[in-house]
């Protein structure tokens, strides 16, 4: 008897023909009356059928679109046949376009919030205007759709609550090593968006501050070269330590370090090191643990040192 085999199909969608079937569709009320807001719109993070009917109805009824750059939402408004006027607004705009906007929504006009993908303020420009809007008195108005941060925690398969945002690290390798100091203490799942060029080095400071971790690496999401690594913080090190060619804008998924097995891979290396650094210098210890273990070795002397610090310390006390 033949064995089967179980293949994957790929689905194609027509979304016209989709679209034309669905018999939902015929209840909703396309004529929905839009009140004098602000609405923060979210939008596409790639896959642009991402986008809600709500918020195209919206980004067609409003009188203003404020973007975070309009040549980016000039590309979106284009594919979906909206004319709406736009103004550029991000984190270099002057007060007075700030009062533009709020002026415009306190005459009873529609003023729609986008950045250039997913949710405004998450990491995107946008506070300032929401706070200067709720003091006015004037309503805000929230329409759900896209966001990095929470698609890539879902589908991460680490326990999303508590969770802790940090949105990016600080570029100077001192306030981000502080910060990550901070987040080592923290007992939630941690969130972080990441540049694919400071990735690996990154990780590299945060293996020898966390020790050993379940992360998830979620790239270009929702688009054709999505890409998902699942697994050790060591793991990921160890196989893109010579990869040059990570790009784009990355979210990283960091588990708390309450898991036991973990913690125990990470104290076996620890005490290994503890134990080399007793009877030898710094450069010999990370020779003899190199040789034991496939972790770079950048890694490892970073770890020991990291270590030697600790122990001294300990042993002062």
């Amino acid at each position: 008897m033949e064995k089967t085999q179980n293949k994957k199909h790929t689905k194609y969608a027509n979304v016209e023909s989709i679209i034309s079937q669905l018999p939902g569709l015929s209840k909703i009320s396309i004529n929905q009356k839009f009140d004098p807001a602000l609405y923060i719109i979210s939008t596409p993070i790639g896959n642009l059928m991402d986008i809600s009917l709500r918020s195209l109805a919206i980004l067609n009824e409003a009188d203003l679109i404020a973007a975070e750059d309009t040549r980016v939402t000039r590309k979106l408004l284009s594919y979906f046949e909206i004319k709406t006027s736009m103004i550029s607004y991000n984190d270099n705009s002057t007060a007075n376009v700030r009062k533009k906007i709020v002026k415009l929504i306190s005459e009873n006009k529609l003023v729609a919030l986008v950045s250039d993908a997913g949710t405004p303020l998450i990491s995107d420009p946008g506070f300032k205007l929401v706070k200067e809007c709720i003091r006015m008195d004037l309503k805000v108005v929230s329409v759900p759709g896209p966001t990095a941060f929470i698609s890539a925690l879902v589908s991460s398969g680490i326990e999303p609550s508590p969770v802790t945002f940090i949105g990016f690290l600080p570029s100077k390798k001192n306030p981000r090593n502080k910060k990550l100091h901070e987040l080592s203490k923290m007992n939630s799942t941690i969130v972080i968006f990441i540049s694919g060029r400071n990735l690996v080095s990154t990780m590299e400071e945060m293996f020898n501050i966390f020790g050993e971790r379940t992360i998830c690496v979620a790239r270009e999401l929702t688009k054709i070269h999505e890409e998902v690594f699942r697994g050790k913080l060591s793991k990921y090190i160890m196989n893109n330590k010579n990869n040059s060619t990570i790009k784009g804008e990355i979210t990283l998924i960091v588990s708390r370090g309450s898991d036991s097995s973990i913690t125990d891979n990470i104290d076996h290396l620890d005490n290994k090191i503890k134990k080399e650094l007793k009877s030898n210098s710094l450069k010999k210890t990370v020779d003899i643990i190199k040789a034991t273990t496939d972790l770079p070795k950048k890694v490892i002397y970073n770890r020991a040192l990291e270590l030697k610090k600790r122990f001294y310390d300990e042993e002062d006390i």
